[in-house]
């Protein structure tokens, strides 16, 4: 059986003026692939995507150019599983997040020092609540209210 397998990505093709549109903005593509158990991890590790949140702000971030590049995956908040790994913090079968700069493609190869990736603890929970309510909207929404609602007991 082979190891390579199709790896879709959602792509950033151009920046919008306005909201972003399908085909002109952004694109579904199934035509890459990756070699599961041959891609290089230089210390890093390769994970398969569970889910990924779609937050408002990732329309902002397609205003900086260094941020979303026209021809690559968009980037944002993800789960993720370890399918492989040569980093020591990540283990084969650990599920990690980070603060939003995960490609939106089924196979990631993420460098050693990827800045914020953190180990979800498996609580029972579905995966793509942790980029919900337990995730930035949750997170916003918690601050807000504890800031400006001055809630009383």
């Amino acid at each position: 059986m082979s190891s390579v397998v199709r790896n879709a990505a959602i792509i950033f093709l151009s920046k919008p003026t306005s909201y972003p549109i399908p085909g002109e903005h952004l694109e579904y593509r199934d035509d890459a692939t990756i070699d599961l158990e041959n891609v290089p991890l230089n210390g890093g590790v390769l994970a398969k995507a569970i889910c990924f949140g779609v937050d408002p702000w990732y329309r902002l971030r397609m205003n900086d150019p260094e941020d979303y590049v026209p021809g690559q995956p968009i980037k944002g908040h993800g789960v993720l599983r370890v399918l492989r790994s040569e980093n020591p913090d990540l283990k084969v079968g650990d599920y990690i997040s980070d603060e939003g700069d995960f490609p939106f493609q089924e196979y990631v190869v993420l460098p050693k020092d990827a800045p914020n990736v953190s180990v979800l603890k498996d609580e029972g929970i579905p995966w793509p609540i942790y980029l919900g309510a337990l995730g930035l909207a949750g997170q916003t929404a918690w601050v807000s209210f504890k800031a400006f609602a001055n809630p009383k007991p």
